[in-house]
């Protein structure tokens, strides 16, 4: 009998987002807050909101489903100790509504399923009982196939896949199915790498930056140390920056392969 569980490596992910974004976030607030103006704290309050808004999709809902358990047995599937068989199993839904609507379209026009977008998009129906399907969840398409459902025989599913492109296939958002995996986890190894360099190049700027301060003392002033420091700061910068343009792209300047990115293009 086979399990289906995330990987460590996506719990690991949506948790370093998520310590990311409220850092980001406390940031952010103490920057408006500190202008003590009404104008900037609305606007502080909003972008708040839609950060917080954001995490909640890609970093609190994938922490709090990552010890998910899909049981595949002879005659059904097992999920929290409950058996839902395969006789009862319908086929797969969508989700619908003006808002599923307008999603599908954003996904049409610039591939992208946006973090405020209904999810997930499709759902597992057993009459009775509607089971969502996680595509972020390895083997998710080995579970509809043990349902007796082919990915790539359902028109609204294949479309879904072959139009979504970006950083959710590199980084635990969504799983490729089987016959693309071998490809992803070269692109992944790429993806890691270059976030690997990106994180050096920012180091390089924090360090520079309170380098300067501790050897400029409270009194201030340039000494040769100061110079260096601050080099150092223009090479991270600089580094962090090539790192982005040429992974994510530079808006007016680079596109990035990852905003790109799909696994099944090459199938």
């Amino acid at each position: 009998m086979e399990v289906l569980r995330y990987a460590s490596w996506q719990k690991w992910a949506a948790g370093g987002r998520l310590v990311l974004g409220l850092l980001a976030l406390a940031l952010l607030w103490w920057v408006f807050f500190d202008v003590r103006d009404g104008l900037s704290l609305l606007l502080g309050l909003l972008v708040g909101l839609v950060v917080a808004l954001y995490l909640l999709r890609t970093a609190v809902q994938p922490l709090l489903r990552s010890r998910l358990e899909v049981a595949l047995e002879p005659r059904g599937i097992r999920i929290g100790g409950k058996f839902y068989s395969r006789s009862d199993f319908r086929g797969l839904g969508m989700a619908s509504g003006w808002w599923a609507q307008r999603a599908q379209r954003a996904l049409r026009d610039a591939g992208t399923y946006g973090p405020w977008a209904p999810y997930p998009p499709f759902h597992l129906d057993f009459g009775r009982a509607r089971l969502p399907l996680f595509l972020d969840l390895p083997g998710w398409d080995r579970l509809l196939r043990h349902l007796g459902v082919d990915w790539r025989e359902v028109p609204e599913l294949r479309e879904f896949l072959t139009l979504a492109r970006g950083m959710g296939w590199l980084n635990g958002l969504m799983h490729p199915p089987e016959e693309a995996e071998q490809a992803w986890v070269q692109a992944r190894s790429r993806y890691r790498r270059a976030c690997a360099w990106i994180w050096i190049g920012c180091l390089g700027v924090v360090l520079g930056i309170v380098g300067v301060r501790v050897v400029e003392g409270p009194g201030g002033g340039d000494t040769p140390w100061t110079w260096a420091l601050v080099g150092v700061s223009l090479m991270g910068l600089l580094l962090c920056l090539g790192w982005v343009g040429i992974t994510f792209g530079l808006k007016g300047l680079a596109r990035g392969w990852v905003s790109e990115y799909n696994p099944l293009a090459s199938l």
